[in-house]
């Protein structure tokens, strides 16, 4: 099923599905550590596109994992899983 949105200005855009999305390359990307914070929780660091660290906080067994660029923003994510 395919979104389209209707703009007076634009053309109609087609909105990404998940069978035509791109891959996101952090899929992709090898974890360089990890950082434990809990039976169920951690963080791992992973290089950035611009070679800069970036950081994965997982919580509830990897349920939940949100990226961010900064290391405190990480530890904030992983305290509320």
């Amino acid at each position: 099923m395919h979104a389209v949105l209707a703009s007076p200005r634009r053309e109609p855009t087609r909105v990404a599905t998940l069978g035509n999305a791109r891959c996101m390359k952090t899929m992709e990307r090898k974890v360089l550590d990890r950082l434990e914070r809990g039976k169920t929780r951690w963080i791992e660091v992973m290089e950035g596109d611009d070679g800069m660290p970036l950081y994965r906080a997982c919580g509830n067994n990897g349920a939940v994992c949100r990226y961010t660029v900064d290391l405190w923003q990480a530890e904030i994510y992983v305290q509320y899983y």
